[in-house]
């Protein structure tokens, strides 16, 4: 089968079918010559990138911002700006401080409303001591359920009379 082929072939094509498998054999051979070698270079080379070459690029990116940031023309544009939020941000906070002692002011007024004893001469005359209601016509209307001290409560839950039906009969 090679010889058909190669009748077909230029001279110049099966030498550089020759010289290219010749460069295989010989990188082939090398390769099982220097196999650890090259497993060896391959881990330092990661070993070396990662231990020296990237902390190095890295700091040096670092340094580089810095240089950048610290620049006078961009830190005045930026110390502008940073003191017109500030402001901005100090009147929001007195409103909120402001808004917040207006109502501790208004819930200690009520507190103190509320703990305060009522004196004597305050009262309006002919208001009753205790507990019971401010109207003295509505109060007997008012009040519900059976109390067996007082003869007025007419409330009995046991007893309930027929109904009576006049057109039934």
């Amino acid at each position: 089968y090679e010889a058909r082929i190669s009748a077909f072939r230029k001279p110049n094509e099966t030498r550089v079918m020759e010289s290219v498998r010749q460069l295989i054999t010989v990188s082939l051979s090398l390769l099982q010559q220097n196999a650890w070698s090259l497993v060896g270079c391959i881990c330092l080379s990661f070993l070396l990138k990662n231990n020296v070459i990237e902390p190095y690029l890295s700091e040096r990116r670092q340094k580089s911002s810095l240089r950048e940031a610290t620049k006078p023309e961009r830190v005045s544009l930026l110390r502008v700006d940073m003191e017109r939020i500030r402001a901005k941000q100090q009147e929001n906070h007195v409103q909120i401080a402001k808004e917040a002692q207006r109502v501790a002011e208004s819930k200690k007024r009520e507190e103190k409303e509320k703990r305060r004893v009522e004196q004597p001469h305050e009262k309006k005359r002919g208001q009753r001591l205790g507990k019971g209601p401010k109207n003295s016509a509505s109060s007997t209307l008012e009040r519900s359920g059976f109390n067996a001290m007082d003869p007025s409560s007419n409330f009995t839950r046991g007893y309930s009379s027929t109904r009576r039906n006049p057109r039934g009969s």
